[in-house]
C-alpha cells in the first residue's frame, strides 16, 4: 500500500475521485432501495411501539388506581416505560445512509467542523480546543460508526488524511502510532466485510510524522523526557519497525535499555536494605508520635474546664425542662385541652347517630373550642417566655468566662502538638540523613549510568 500526504494529491485526481464515488454512491443506492424501505420501516415501528408503549403505561398507572397491586403495576409500567423510551431512541437517531443526498450534507457537516479546527489553530486561537480537536476522528466514528467512514465515504478520503494529520499534531508520537493502528485494524476488518466496495482510503503512515519524535525527546541540545521514558515496554521495536528511528539508533537503544535496566535492578537491590533499616528505625518514632497525640488529646478533654462546660450545660437543659414541664400542665392550658376534646366527641358521638339539627351547633362548638386552645398555646407560651428569657441571660453571662478559659486551654493544646510534631520531624529527618549518607554512593554510580546513556544519545543524533 502506497502512503501519501493530504497536500501530494493533484487537483485533476480530486476531481475524478470525485466523480467516480458519485458513480459507486448512485450503483449503491440503486442496489439498496430495499434497505431504505427497511428503514423506513424501522422508523415507522419504533414510533408505533412507542405510542403503544406509552398508552399501556398509562393504562397500567389507571389500573393502579383501581386496584391493582403493586407487585404487578410497577413492573409493567417501568418496563412499558423502557421499551417506549428505546424504540422511540431508534426511530430518532436511525440514520438515513442509503440517501446520497444525506451523505453528502453529512460529509459537508464534517469537512465544514474540521475548516473550523483548521482556521482557528491558524488564527492562533486553539488552545482551549486541542482537547476536542486530538479526537475528531474518534468523534466521527463514534457518531457514524467505522463502516460509515469507509465505506460511505465520511468523510473522503482526502479530507480524512487531512484530518489525520491535523490530529497526528496534537498527539505525542506514541498516540499518533496507536491511532494508525486502530484506523488500519478499522479499514482491514471493514476490507473483510465489505470487499471492493470500499472507497480508497489511504492512511498516512507513522514515518511521515518521524520528525516528532526528535521534537519530543531532544530539545535545545538536552533530552526532554526522562531516560525510562525511552524505554516504555515495546516502544523502541515499535518505532523501529515504523521506520521512525533508523537501524543505528535502534541498535544503540537496544543496548542502552540493557544497561539503564541493569544499573536500575543493581541500585533497586542494594537500597533495599537501608530503606528496611530506615523503616524499622521510623516505626517506634512514629508510635510514639501518635501515642503522645492521643495523650495530648485526652488530657484536653478531660480538662476541668470541659468538666466545668458538661455539668453547666446539664444543669441548664434540667432548669429549661422544668419550665417546658409547667408550660405543659399550665391550668389555662389544660382546661382548653379538656373542652376541646369534649367538643370532639359529642361531634363524633353526633356524627356516628346521622345528620341531626344538633350536627351544625356541635361542629360550630368544636371550632370556638379549637379556636380557644390556639389561643390559651399562645398566651401560655407568652406567660412562660420571660422566665426562658432570664434563664438563657444567666446561663450566658456563666457560660462566657468558661469558653474564654477553653480558648486558653485550645492554645496550649496546639503549642503541644506543634512541638510533638516539630520533635518528630527532626527525629525522621535525621535517620533520612543517615539513609541518604549510606545510599549516596549508590545513588551516583546509577544516575552516572543515566548521565551516560543521555550523553550518548544526543551524540548518536547529532
Amino acid at each position: 500500500m502506497a502512503f501519501v500526504g493530504p497536500r501530494s494529491i493533484l487537483p485533476e485526481d480530486l476531481l475524478r475521485r470525485q466523480q467516480d464515488r458519485d458513480v459507486v454512491l448512485v450503483e449503491r443506492f440503486n442496489r439498496q432501495v430495499f434497505g431504505s424501505v427497511t428503514q423506513q420501516i424501522v422508523q415507522v415501528a419504533g414510533y408505533s411501539i412507542f405510542l403503544i408503549s406509552t398508552a399501556f403505561a398509562a393504562l397500567t398507572a389507571m389500573s393502579t388506581l383501581y386496584g391493582l397491586t403493586l407487585f404487578v403495576a410497577v413492573p409493567l409500567l417501568s418496563t412499558s416505560v423502557l421499551i417506549g423510551g428505546v424504540s422511540f431512541y431508534i426511530a430518532k437517531n436511525y440514520i438515513n445512509l442509503n440517501n446520497p443526498a444525506e451523505i453528502g450534507r453529512i460529509r459537508n457537516e464534517i469537512t465544514k467542523d474540521f475548516r473550523d479546527f483548521e482556521l482557528q489553530q491558524e488564527q492562533g486561537t486553539l488552545t482551549h480546543l486541542r482537547s476536542d480537536a486530538a479526537h475528531i476522528i474518534e468523534g466521527i466514528a463514534e457518531k457514524y460508526g467505522w463502516d460509515a467512514i469507509f465505506y460511505y465515504g465520511l468523510p473522503e478520503p482526502e479530507i480524512f488524511a487531512e484530518i489525520f494529520h491535523f490530529q497526528a499534531r496534537l498527539l505525542s508520537m506514541s498516540e499518533v502510532i496507536h491511532l494508525y493502528e486502530k484506523v488500519t485494524h478499522k479499514l482491514e476488518a471493514a476490507r473483510v466485510k465489505y470487499g471492493d466496495n470500499l472507497f480508497e482510503f489511504e492512511i498516512p503512515h507513522p514515518s511521515s510524522f518521524a520528525d516528532k519524535w526528535r521534537r519530543e525527546v531532544i530539545h535545545d541540545g538536552r533530552l526532554q523526557v526522562h531516560v525510562s521514558s525511552l524505554f516504555a515496554e515495546g516502544k523502541i521495536e515499535k518505532l523501529h519497525f515504523y521506520n521512525i528511528i533508523d537501524e543505528g539508533e535502534y541498535r544503540f537503544l537496544c543496548t542502552a535499555e540493557s544497561t539503564f535496566h541493569t544499573a536500575y535492578t543493581t541500585f533497586c537491590k542494594t537500597i533495599f536494605p537501608e530503606w528496611k533499616a530506615l523503616s524499622r528505625a521510623l516505626k517506634p518514632a512514629k508510635s510514639r508520635f501518635m501515642a503522645h497525640v492521643a495523650s495530648i488529646h485526652r488530657e484536653y478533654a478531660r480538662s476541668s474546664v470541659h468538666v466545668r462546660l458538661r455539668n453547666l450545660r446539664k444543669k441548664q437543659l434540667q432548669e429549661m425542662e422544668e419550665i417546658n414541664e409547667q408550660q405543659r400542665n399550665d391550668r389555662d392550658l389544660e382546661r382548653s385541652k379538656n373542652e376541646y376534646e369534649s367538643f370532639r366527641q359529642s361531634l363524633s358521638e353526633t356524627l356516628e347517630g346521622g345528620p341531626s339539627p344538633s350536627r351544625e351547633t356541635a361542629e360550630r362548638y368544636l371550632h370556638s373550642a379549637s379556636d380557644r386552645l390556639q389561643h390559651a398555646r399562645v398566651r401560655v407560651r407568652e406567660k412562660y417566655k420571660p422566665q426562658k428569657d432570664a434563664l438563657k441571660r444567666r446561663y450566658k453571662n456563666a457560660f462566657n468566662p468558661l469558653f474564654r478559659e477553653l480558648e486558653l486551654a485550645t492554645q496550649v493544646k496546639n503549642r503541644k502538638l506543634a512541638f510533638a510534631a516539630k520533635q518528630f520531624n527532626d527525629e525522621t529527618a535525621l535517620a533520612r540523613g543517615r539513609y541518604e549518607v549510606l545510599i549516596r554512593e549508590k545513588k551516583e554510580r546509577y544516575f552516572s549510568v543515566l548521565e551516560g546513556i543521555k550523553r550518548e544519545y544526543l551524540r548518536h543524533c547529532a
